[in-house]
């Protein structure tokens, strides 16, 4: 996610979501979602970021009034339920898919349905002044800062 304001819209802060990556189809940039994984790392392509930064402004001329804060990557981690719920149903086909004889899958005793929980931590990073200016837009913190949250 990376955080701005916009000149003239007093303190309201903005969140541009950064995907995974794009694809191209039909002459336009669609994002691609992350999915849950069981891997401890991942990573961006610059291209995606550089894209992402390109469409906080659009086609509007005047990019200084967009002021880039900071950004932060977003982490969830599942309990072992909601894991192994998640496991199952990807592993059963695509969205467009109908399921008919899906596995009943509880946690809940005397019940059907899945008891679980998730946590969200989000991590700061800095974004380096002479990477915002390049796209024309203003830093607010300085290179040695992070945003707190």
């Amino acid at each position: 996610v990376i955080y701005y304001y916009l000149s003239g819209t007093g303190n309201k802060r903005y969140e541009k979501y950064v995907p995974q990556s794009y694809t191209e189809y039909d002459g336009k940039y669609l994002p691609i979602e992350p999915k849950p994984d069981i891997l401890t790392d991942c990573s961006v392509d610059y291209k995606t970021i550089d894209r992402a930064m390109a469409e906080i402004s659009g086609d509007d001329p005047d990019k200084s009034k967009y002021q880039i804060i900071s950004a932060a990557v977003e982490v969830y981690a599942f309990s072992k339920a909601l894991s192994t719920y998640y496991a199952l149903s990807q592993r059963l086909g695509s969205d467009y898919t109908v399921i008919l004889d899906e596995p009943d899958l509880t946690n809940i005793s005397g019940g059907l349905g899945i008891f679980g929980m998730y946590l969200k931590k989000r991590y700061p990073l800095r974004i380096n002044t002479e990477y915002i200016r390049s796209f024309g837009y203003t830093p607010v913190l300085k290179d040695n800062q992070a945003m707190r949250f």
